[in-house]
């Protein structure tokens, strides 16, 4: 189907393309609010600017599709695949995406505030400064995915699966964490009040946070995973060099004690003994 195809449709009224095949058509700005696409083949197609607004995309196969900056407010995209897609500052506000395939898509700056992302897989995504606040990530599958600066403010992430996720100063305040997967993420600076991580697991997180330090401590010890705050780097000096002053770090002794310098006493007893020692071996 092409572009002029499907304008002369929508002339008419018509706003059913479900199972249609339209890979690769520009679609980019035009009106398709509460059009229905279920099961079409949108693969690589153009739809920059498009507003979607309500429309059915259930099962929908958009791998590498364009959306930056579409309006998908309330859309239907329950199973849809959505692999490698850009949805840069897309609007997907109270969006239905539960099991959609969000891997390795392009989603930052994008609003996915009340969405419904439940068992959805976003592995390897980019959701830098994305919005996710009170939406819904049951089960869903985020590892490795980067959320630098995303905001999970009072989302429901219950089960999620976050292995090596970097949440570098995300928001997480008053996020639901309970039984997720939260192993090698990275969390420096993330806000971190009034989250919840019962049966989280917490293995080698980064956690040190300035500012944060002790409440993240303490919610490490509510969750029952840590018995004390997690240990912090330590910069090992080599032996042979001087302690840097700016770090504090100072050479170890190999018997724990600093060696006393020679009295003066022990240096004139000393130069006697080498001058005594010349004599005998001029006599010999």
């Amino acid at each position: 189907m092409k572009r002029w195809q499907v304008r002369l449709r929508l002339l008419f009224g018509m706003r059913n393309f479900n199972g249609a095949d339209m890979r690769g058509v520009d679609l980019s700005g035009l009106n398709l609010a509460r059009c229905r696409f279920a099961g079409a083949n949108l693969n690589g197609v153009l739809l920059k600017g498009s507003l979607l607004d309500g429309a059915d995309l259930s099962r929908a196969h958009l791998v590498g599709a364009q959306l930056g900056r579409a309006h998908l407010r309330g859309a239907e995209l329950v199973g849809a695949n959505l692999k490698q897609a850009d949805l840069a500052g897309a609007n997907l506000t109270q969006a239905d995406a539960r099991r959609a395939n969000l891997d390795g898509a392009l989603l930052a700056d994008a609003q996915l505030s009340r969405a419904q992302l439940t068992d959805s897989r976003m592995v390897g995504a980019d959701l830098r400064r994305a919005q996710l606040a009170d939406a819904t990530l049951w089960d869903a599958k985020l590892e490795r995915a980067n959320c630098l600066q995303a905001d999970f403010s009072r989302a429901s992430l219950d089960g999620a699966k976050l292995n090596r996720a970097n949440l570098t100063r995300a928001n997480m305040v008053g996020a639901a964490l309970c039984g997720a997967n939260l192993t090698k993420a990275v969390m420096w600076d993330a806000k971190l009040e009034n989250v919840r991580l019962g049966g989280a697991k917490l293995a080698e997180v980064a956690i040190e946070t300035r500012g944060y330090r002790p409440r993240v401590v303490q919610l490490f010890q509510e969750a029952g995973v840590v018995s004390g705050p997690p240990p912090l780097p330590v910069r090992v000096v080599p032996a042979g060099r001087k302690g840097n002053s700016n770090t504090g770090v100072q050479p170890r002794q190999s018997n724990g004690k600093a060696k006393k310098a020679p009295s003066d006493g022990n240096l004139q007893k000393g130069r006697g003994n080498n001058k005594s020692g010349r004599k005998r071996s001029a006599a010999l």
